[in-house]
Order: C-alpha cells, then sequence, then structure tokens
C-alpha cells in the first residue's frame, strides 16, 4: 500500500511503503497503538503487526469473502464486516475470529467499537446501519416475566425507587 500526500514536485511523503506481504487490496486499516494493528482486505485476508507495520502476520478469517472494515474496542475485543453482511469478532486479540449473526446480507463497509462501551456499530450500502446486541438477540416479552414476578411478590416489598434494567445488555458500560 503507497500514499503520496503532496505533488510530485511537492514536499516529501508524509506517508512510507509498508510491505504488506499480500497481492490481495486491503480495504481496511486500525492501528491500537503505534507498534500494534490490523489490516482486512479481498479473499479473507486479516494481516497483523506488532512492529508498526514493518512486518504483517496474516490470520485465519475462514472465509473467501472481501473484508472491509475493521476496529478494536480494546486490545482483546474486536470486529471485521464485510460482504454478505458478515460480521467476524474476537475476544482474544484476534487470534481467532467468529461469525457474529447479522439481519441483512448487504456489503458492510465500516466499523466502530467505542473504547469502554458494549456495543459495536456498522455500516454498509444502501444505507445499512447495524447496532451489535451484546447478548446477540433482541428481548421479547417473556424476557421480563421473571422480573415482573419478583417485582410483583412479596420479596419485593422493600424494594422502592429503584430501576431494573431488563434490556439483555443495552445499557451496560
Amino acid at each position: 500500500v503507497i500514499v503520496r500526500v503532496g505533488s510530485a514536485t511537492g514536499p516529501a511523503p508524509s506517508f512510507a511503503t509498508q510491505v504488506s506481504g499480500t497481492a490481495a487490496t486491503l480495504r481496511g486499516i486500525v492501528m491500537l497503538t503505534p507498534s500494534t494493528g490490523w489490516v482486512v482486505g479481498d479473499s479473507g485476508t486479516i494481516l497483523f503487526t506488532t512492529d508498526g507495520g514493518a512486518t504483517w502476520s496474516p490470520r485465519a478469517s475462514g472465509t473467501p469473502l472481501h473484508l472491509h472494515g475493521v476496529d478494536f474496542r480494546d486490545a482483546s475485543n474486536g470486529w471485521i464486516v464485510g460482504e454478505g453482511g458478515l460480521v467476524l469478532a474476537t475476544s482474544d486479540g484476534g487470534a481467532t475470529w467468529t461469525p457474529e449473526g447479522t439481519p441483512t446480507d448487504a456489503e458492510l463497509r465500516s466499523v466502530s467499537a467505542p473504547a469502554g462501551g458494549s456495543h459495536a456499530y456498522a455500516g454498509g450500502v444502501g444505507g445499512t446501519l447495524l447496532k451489535r446486541i451484546p447478548l446477540g438477540r433482541v428481548g421479547q416479552p417473556e424476557d421480563v416475566v421473571g422480573a415482573v414476578v419478583f417485582l410483583a411478590s412479596p420479596a419485593a416489598d422493600l424494594i422502592t425507587g429503584h430501576t431494573l434494567l431488563v434490556d439483555g445488555g443495552w445499557t451496560a458500560l
């Protein structure tokens, strides 16, 4: 990947060439620190560096699909998005990547996982916008029955002025 800022007669490039070790088109990059980063691209390409990009090592994606975006919330938790509504997740710093369910087959182009949060967001073609559900599914009315039965029982007689969140982790920090 080579990026040049300025004209051929202008200032020296502010970007230097890095050798990726792949011929695949690379589409998304995130650097967690000045030395640790990830690149994703065509044909399921995932590359990882721990030396600021001096060397890039491949990681298995488990898919032949094109990957477009990558982001990490912290050193352990990250997401990759791509074709066919594909979302890959890791909780072990990228050692393994596992598909997560999505309600779309739209091409996802970008992903954002804000630090300190429990959510991740993905965007794609045709106005597709997704928000990750921490427990992996949308709650149903029957999911709150236990809390309602408890609050209506004598066991909850001394509970006053409290908000009990039954939200599947939506508000978790």
